[in-house]
């Protein structure tokens, strides 16, 4: 009996040493936990932007499906061929899941190489199982994009000054990950920046010369990508005319939306009370009255950021938020403590500025009055992963592995009621957001109306099947009372082909239907107060829990 263990045991440790069975393990626990998640938990879009792009690339609002607006023409380009090759499918979403997979399997032998392969493991099955599971369980393209830049930054560093294959994908990881939101660059490359400058101070002359030349190209491609998406947009006029005007939505309902509350700067510049309501509701959608120069003029009165006092205490409060809620938050607290505790001098001082940096960052956030969300996601992610780079072994002994896989339990065991919560989202979520309803076929076969849709049935409308868009033309004729899609030259041309101006203009004329649920008094008393319409506006069918209305009048 103990000569059968001892050959198991040796059959097990050459197995281990096996450089292919390693990447298998390495590459295989992400796929695992993929198909885990989608059988216990299930996927869906964490908010209606990526159903919206899912559907732009499937040519459901137009021909120019390579426009993707917040994600880079390139990417659209190289999606395009695939739907036209296999149409049934959402390559939107199929090319992030694959990329976020080889991602965590990239980590994984990176925190091997560097924690030992055992506890670098551990590490990397809990980041999957927390990070990983969100980002399967609730898709959304800056969690995505964001994961793709930390691996792709993390590979060029620290292979700064020897560049080889690693490099090589490090820089077309970084390039696809800014491709998805460029934004994300400036905050993962500032977490970088601590790392980056600790391994280039370990180079020779010869090494620092190639770094420099590393990072030229990185910069080289990632701001190539950016001017050449920005100069698309900007030569073709339509497309420029709803730059300007996204541009002035943005400062608005992204940035400036907490400042609506006070209505005084809104009623001084002729909203009535109404209009502010709509406003605050991304219900604005009207050129003839919200034109681009009315919201710069919207966004130039409401305040540009939070006032500092409330911002410093918003950044504490975020901070202290990391040590409680997501199993995200618990293991950044985790291997913040172990860091601070086990570092050496001089890798712990590279640590703290990389922990500086993340709270210079929430607090830019909270100054500008932006809501974490996503991007807290990002920020966690970023500074669990390159400031752990950072720390070097020495200052005391490394917790060996029956006190990790102590405390990788006792971190599982405090994040099921988050596992629970999320397995009981997806049963309403089907719910709630019903791919095919009998109504959708009606209105794609009935091209010869307009059907107007209120900005709170953006949600039901777009679909939210990851795996299968909507079909080439779904929204020829269909458009929105705001949103982010507004004034696009899809929906321009979509309501010029009903010879209307703006949705709002299209069913005070009594040429479309409109979808509505809270909004429908609002917007009839919108329609009274800026086109003079008196009108009613008549149910004709329910649509789930929306209904149906044509315009009627006079009242």
């Amino acid at each position: 009996m103990r000569e059968t263990r001892k050959a198991l045991y040796e059959k097990g440790r050459k197995l281990l040493e096996n450089k292919i069975f390693k990447n298998l393990l390495y590459f295989g626990i992400p796929v695992v936990c993929f198909f885990l998640t989608l059988l216990t938990l299930g996927t869906c879009y964490d908010t209606n932007d990526d159903a919206t792009i899912s559907n732009i690339a499937s040519g459901a609002f137009g021909p120019e499906s390579e426009r993707l607006i917040y994600v880079n023409i390139l990417l659209g380009f190289l999606l395009k061929p695939l739907y036209w090759l296999v149409p049934g499918l959402n390559w939107y979403t199929l090319l992030q899941f694959a990329a976020v997979i080889g991602c965590l399997g990239i980590l994984n032998r990176l925190f091997a190489e560097k924690l030992g392969f055992w506890p670098g493991l551990l590490l990397g099955t809990l980041f999957t199982a927390t990070f990983g599971v969100d980002a399967f369980s609730t898709f959304q393209y800056v969690k995505n994009g964001g994961i793709l830049l930390i691996t792709g930054l993390l590979l060029v560093a620290l292979e700064l000054g020897r560049p080889g294959a690693r490099t090589a994908v490090g820089l077309l990881l970084t390039l696809f990950g800014s491709m998805l939101r460029f934004e994300n660059f400036y905050a993962v490359g500032a977490l970088a920046a601590c790392l980056l400058v600790q391994r280039f101070l370990k180079l020779d002359k010869g090494e620092k010369k190639k770094a420099v030349l590393t990072m030229a190209a990185l910069f080289l491609l990632v701001f190539g990508a950016e001017a050449v998406d920005i100069a698309a947009y900007r030569m073709d006029p339509a497309w420029n005319e709803f730059t300007r005007y996204n541009a002035a939505r943005t400062e608005i309902s992204d940035y400036r939306i907490q400042f609506l509350q006070d209505e005084t700067p809104l009623l001084q510049l002729g909203l009535s009370e109404n209009d502010a309501a709509l406003l605050k509701e991304w219900s604005f959608y009207d050129p003839p009255f919200f034109s681009t120069e009315k919201l710069e003029q919207i966004a130039a009165a409401l305040p540009a950021h939070t006032p500092v006092l409330q911002a410093v205490k918003n950044t504490l409060f975020s901070g202290a938020h990391f040590l409680f809620g997501s199993p995200a938050h618990l293991l950044f607290a985790a291997v913040l403590l172990c860091c601070l505790l086990f570092s050496d001098k001089k890798g712990l001082l590279f640590y703290l500025a990389t922990m500086v940096m993340l709270g210079a960052l929430t607090f830019y956030l909270c100054y500008k009055g932006r809501m974490l969300g996503r991007t807290d996601f990002l920020l966690t992610a970023a500074a669990l992963v390159l400031g752990l780079f950072c720390c070097n072994g020495g200052r005391a002994p490394a917790p060996g592995i029956r006190a990790m896989l102590c405390g990788a339990a006792v971190l599982l065991l405090c994040s099921l009621p988050y596992y629970q919560e999320r397995a009981g989202i997806m049963p309403v979520y089907r719910e709630t957001h019903p791919y095919t309803l009998a109504e959708y076929g009606q209105m794609q076969g009935d091209k010869e109306h307009l059907y107007v849709c209120d900005i709170f049935y953006w949600d039901q409308i777009q679909g939210y099947d990851l795996f299968h868009p909507r079909e080439a033309g779904f929204f020829s004729n269909v458009a929105f009372t705001g949103g982010w899609m507004s004034h696009t030259p899809f929906q321009r041309r979509t309501l010029e082909r009903f010879g209307a101006e703006s949705p709002y203009q299209a069913v005070a004329e009594k040429n479309a239907y409109l979808i509505s649920y809270t909004q429908k008094e609002k917007l009839l008393l919108y329609l009274r107060e800026h086109y003079q319409a008196d009108i009613e506006l008549e149910e004709t069918r329910q649509l789930d829990k929306f209904y149906l209305y044509r315009a009627a009048g006079p009242a």
